[in-house]
């Protein structure tokens, strides 16, 4: 059994008195120098011992602090309190022990440091971070052991500064990688609260910052399959807003072309039995042609003997025409022959009265002789009245002859003018049976053609009563399609508002619209948009989307009036353009849109009449879209120039001169238009109309 330090020294102690004692009794010198140097070899002995035992104890309690096991010989060192102390020490000893291997083995990163920022503990998981072995990090700096450099860890500021960390950062390592991390430094701190040191935990965000980024990028394509999700809603509900309006149209087209039918099938009802009384009147006009044609022939036969006749008579007139000539110049030759005889009949009177001169102067001797004178004076003078009635009957027959002459020659010359004139007339009657003939052709192919129309019409008739059945499915279709869109648009602005809560981290989208009292409805802020997108291009259209928290306006929606405002200014100001000149192009562009949207209101009239026909365009729209407030107009008709006073709560006089600048250009025309104000709701338009372009 080996003997303890202690007893060594009480064994020593005990000597050192013995000799002390005996030098008192002895009374020597010797003897007290003996116990001194006795007394210095146990001093140094005991100091050796002392020494030699302080450094095997603080070995043992090195060995023992450390954790080592102590060896039996030690145990004799560890006495009394001491003994305890060990085996608390041990049990701390099993602990720490257990601690460490605990954060060594937990799975987060982590290290532990001392005062001096120099890491004890390290768990495997940061030497993974870190990629280097336990030996490259324990026992040097954390800035040492994640950077390579000196001076430079959170850890050892926050030692110098004693105060806590949690932060999240970017660790960049020793070889470049750089690690998003949440860092939190806490101290460990003795009874007194010192520092002793520190304890750092890492928690790698790689993976979560990659989920994010993930996240994020699969929120970016969320948000962008909901933009286009929205956009495409957007353009579905306005196309089944449009479609809605069309279907509408087209079921009281529907239901028009129903009533039209029906007209129809009454008209070609009445029509058939019209055809087939053309039909028979056809076959009754043929039969009495052919009557015609054959009292055409006779008639044409009856005028050629006419004509025989008439040219016989005319043969006989001219015969009449040459006796009554022949007896005209017979009556002048008996004329002459009275003439002869008048002038013989006077010579005889005169020779009578000679010879009774001479039988007067002769007395009785020419008594008889006076007799026979005054005999032959009156033959004579009978004579001369017989010669003068015959001469008178001469002069008449010659003056009825002349007159029987002339009425010959104007009986020849109308015989002959009826002679071409009948002749003519057989002409005529032989074109006429040539007529007739053809009619006849022609009367029979229109028998035949309205017999034929009388079967198309028939067939006709039924395809009438199908396109009348047709056209009743095709109303109750419309009628059907019409709600339909009418459900399709609902659904279409609901699907809308859902992508728009989907597609973008702001609720109530299009809130910041500028507020006015009046609302309305229409196509136009839709136009204005498409006409930014186009006119002034995508970046215009976002920046003016985002200011107005990106609206989205559907036809059968309501929208302050002021929106249209906003918009200009917003372009406008995005554009670098002047807000009168957005809203004349605006109102350039609508024109030609609305022609595209409704080109059922666009006829092909003059410049003058489409400005006069504007207020009827409207009142069709407000029919086909109830709720729009188009704006009204009163004119001045001064024939080239056209006044146009123009009304409407929003103003916006310079889209109004837009509007009639594109119709100008629309219809191909020049015009000079001025427009003035009156107020904040009218104004006057003059129309000065210069001719085509």
């Amino acid at each position: 059994m080996p003997v303890r330090p202690m007893t060594k020294m009480i064994l020593l102690g005990l000597a050192l008195c013995s000799l002390f004692a005996l030098a008192a009794t002895r009374e020597g010198w010797s003897y007290y120098g003996l116990a001194a140097g006795g007394a210095l070899l146990v001093c140094l002995a005991v100091g050796a011992a002392l020494e030699r035992a302080e450094a095997r104890l603080r070995a043992a309690l090195d060995r023992l602090v450390r954790g080592g096991e102590l060896p039996e010989e030690d145990r004799g060192l560890l006495c009394g309190a001491l003994l305890p102390l060990a085996g608390g020490l041990a049990a701390q000893r099993e602990e720490a022990a257990a601690a460490e291997r605990a954060f060594r083995a937990q799975g987060s990163p982590a290290l532990m440091c001392d005062a001096k920022g120099r890491i004890r503990l390290v768990t495997g998981s940061l030497l993974a971070i870190l990629r280097k072995a336990e030996e490259q990090v324990v026992g040097r700096t954390v800035s040492q052991a994640l950077y390579d450099r000196d001076g430079v860890s959170v850890t050892e500021k926050a030692l110098r500064t004693m105060k806590p960390v949690a932060e999240t950062l970017d660790l960049k390592l020793w070889d470049g990688r750089i690690v998003p991390v949440q860092l939190s430094v806490n101290f460990v701190l003795d009874g007194a609260g010192t520092a002793m040191g520190a304890v750092a935990s890492f928690l790698d965000l790689s993976e979560q910052m990659g989920r994010r980024r993930e996240l994020e990028e699969q929120r970016g394509r969320m948000r962008q399959a909901g933009e286009r999700i929205s956009d495409l809603a957007e353009h579905v509900a306005s196309a089944t807003e449009l479609l809605s309006a069309s279907a509408d149209e087209q079921a009281q087209g529907a239901q028009k072309q129903r009533r039209q039918t029906a007209s129809v099938a009454t008209a070609m009802e009445e029509m058939t039995g019209t055809v087939l009384e053309v039909a028979r009147n056809a076959t009754a006009t043929s039969e009495a042609a052919d009557e015609a044609n054959t009292s055409a022939a006779e008639g044409a036969a009856m005028v050629n003997d006419a004509v025989s006749a008439i040219n016989q008579v005319a043969e006989s007139a001219r015969q009449l025409g040459r006796e009554i000539g022949e007896l005209d110049s017979q009556a002048g030759a008996i004329g002459r022959i009275i003439n002869v005889i008048n002038d013989i009949a006077d010579q005889t009177n005169l020779l009578a009265l000679n010879a009774a001169i001479e039988a007067a102067r002769a007395g009785d001797a020419g008594r008889g002789f006076a007799v026979v004178a005054d005999e032959v004076r009156k033959l004579a003078e009978k004579t001369v009245d017989a010669t003068k009635e015959v001469e008178k009957a001469i002069i008449a027959i010659q003056a009825r002859s002349k007159e029987a002459t002339s009425s010959m020659q104007a009986t020849a010359a109308r015989v002959e003018e009826s002679t071409a004139l009948s002749n003519r007339a057989g002409e005529s009657l032989q074109r006429i049976m040539d007529n007739i003939r053809d009619m006849v052709a022609r009367v029979a192919q229109i028998a035949t053609a309205a017999e034929e129309q009388s079967s198309a019409a028939e067939e006709i008739m039924r395809s009438v009563e199908d396109i009348a059945s047709i056209a009743e499915d095709a109303d109750e279709a419309a009628g059907q399609a019409a709600g339909a869109t009418r459900d399709m648009a609902e659904l279409a602005r609901e699907l809308l508002g859902v992508s728009r809560e989907f597609g973008s981290d702001e609720t109530g989208a299009g809130g910041r619209l500028r507020r006015s009292e009046g609302e309305m409805k229409g196509v136009l802020p839709k136009l204005a948009q498409e006409y930014v997108r186009k006119t002034f291009g995508q970046a215009v259209y976002d920046a003016m989307q985002e200011e107005m928290g990106n609206p989205v306006f559907l036809p059968g929606d309501s929208y302050p009036d002021q929106a249209l405002l906003q918009m200009a200014e917003i372009a406008a100001g995005s554009a670098g353009v002047e807000v009168r000149e957005f809203f004349i192009g605006l109102g350039k562009y609508t024109v030609g849109r609305f022609n595209e949207l409704y080109p059922g209101y666009f006829k092909k009239d003059s410049l003058k009449d489409f400005y006069l026909r504007m207020n009827d365009v409207h009142a069709q729209l407000t029919k086909a879209q109830p709720g729009i407030k188009p704006p009204t107009f009163t004119y001045e008709d001064k024939g080239d120039v056209l006044f146009m006073n123009y009304r409407s709560s929003r103003g916006l006089f310079d889209y109004f001169e837009g509007i009639l600048l594109g119709a100008a250009d629309f219809k191909g025309e020049r015009a000079e238009i001025v427009v003035k104000p009156f107020d904040g709701q009218s104004a006057r338009a003059e129309i000065r109309f210069l001719g085509p372009r």
